[in-house]
């Protein structure tokens, strides 16, 4: 897979019609929305999500 910029619309396009069938073949995954959010909140979204805290 090349790697090429954010601002490559086709690549990003690619790469996200990629990220949904990858998700479509693991059932029971859980998408969590990090837009925003410091590493140390999704850290803890992850962690509350698995009850290991």
């Amino acid at each position: 897979m090349r790697v090429a910029g954010c601002n490559d619309l086709k690549a990003v396009r690619d790469e996200l019609a990629f990220a949904h069938e990858v998700f479509d073949m693991i059932k029971g995954i859980q998408v969590i929305d990090v837009t925003g959010r410091p590493i140390q909140a999704v850290a803890h979204l992850i962690l509350d999500r698995q009850q290991i805290i």
